[in-house]
């Protein structure tokens, strides 16, 4: 079971390009992983969303998303990452 302690962050971006390829390498080696998607635009901003509060004038789109994948301590190491 991959948890906050026993794990570690192996990729961080908004590319989603390389967001899957790190997914397509962790699957190719057999790696159980864990992530998360944020989007930037949904967050929070009091009176309600980020983007429903300021608009999305200037924001890049493909920038929204923020990807994180986590995978066990022993198979970062075992894999150099």
């Amino acid at each position: 079971m991959i948890t906050f302690f026993n794990s570690k962050t192996v990729f961080t971006g908004t590319d989603l390009r390389e967001f899957n390829e790190m997914r397509e390498f962790l699957k190719q080696n057999g790696v159980k992983y864990k992530y998360k998607v944020n989007s930037q635009t949904g967050r929070w901003a009091g009176g309600g969303t980020h983007r429903g509060v300021h608009g999305s004038v200037g924001i890049r789109m493909e920038h929204d998303k923020m990807y994180e994948i986590r995978i066990r301590e022993k198979d970062a190491k075992r894999l150099g990452l």
